[in-house]
């Protein structure tokens, strides 16, 4: 079975908003559904800040529903309550279309596990025949004629097989006119790949490359053949020089 990825419905405007309609729920929900639409996908996206953002929500418009519905109109407690309920509402709006774009990336590169081809356990031994493969016991049959030879000139040489296509470049140590050469990459957007390569000290994965310049899913798929990920190896710590006679680290002078 076939694992490779096919970039086309990511690129399409109608994909973008068939996976964005769960941006209903945030806006139509009242804060409730949003916070349950959030906690889905921090879990599917295997992000605990998400998920634990969406059971917050919930527990305060929960208990903000409670306090409106327990309290008299028209008093201090059910005013602030109101007005609670409804900025945790347009919080959880603007975290939902904050969160979009990282949702359409991970939708973009999702491969579901039954389209991952199965590997044989560890140390499970290869199959060998119970029996070597049955050597022909007659010699090869040969003319009894010359091969004939052509009667037209020999064609032209054939021309040299077009060079293979360049290695991806590696996020972790390319320089900034080494991105320049990437779809959707101008001047300014290689030196920021640059900088924050420098300040994060490497990136773990093309996602995380792509999630540190906030890359638009169509400019994620585009990049992602052409961009790879090299760890960057890290120096070990210095051994510390063994102490002298007596517990004190130094070299001992006879005088």
């Amino acid at each position: 079975m076939s694992t490779a990825f096919d970039p086309g419905p990511a690129r399409k405007l109608s994909w973008r908003v068939l996976h964005s309609l769960w941006l209903v729920l945030p806006v139509a929900g009242f804060g409730c559904l949003g916070s349950s639409a959030l906690i889905y996908l921090g879990i599917r996206m295997k992000r605990r800040a998400l998920w634990i953002s969406g059971i917050a929500y919930l527990v305060v418009s929960t208990a903000l529903f409670i306090v409106i519905g327990e309290s008299e109109q028209d008093t201090a407690l059910s005013n602030w309550a109101v007005g609670l309920w409804l900025v945790t509402w347009l919080a959880v709006i603007l975290h939902a279309f904050a969160i979009n774009p990282t949702w359409l990336r991970f939708k973009a590169t999702y491969v579901p596990w039954h389209a991952t081809p199965l590997a044989p356990p560890p140390g499970y031994p290869a199959f060998h025949p119970p029996y070597p493969p049955a050597q022909p016991t007659y010699p090869a049959a040969q003319p009894s004629y010359p091969p004939a030879q052509p009667s037209y000139p020999a064609p032209p040489p054939a021309q040299p097989a077009p060079p293979a296509s360049a290695e991806p470049i590696d996020v972790n140590s390319a320089t900034a006119a080494q991105l320049v050469t990437l779809p959707h990459f101008d001047h300014a957007r290689a030196l920021r790949a640059v900088a924050e390569r420098e300040r994060r000290g490497g990136f773990a994965d093309v996602y995380a490359f792509s999630a540190a310049l906030g890359l638009q899913p169509h400019e994620y798929v585009r990049i992602l053949p052409l961009v790879r990920a090299i760890p960057v190896a890290t120096a070990p710590p210095p051994q510390p020089h063994p102490p002298g006679p007596g517990g004190h680290a130094g070299r001992i002078l006879d005088v």
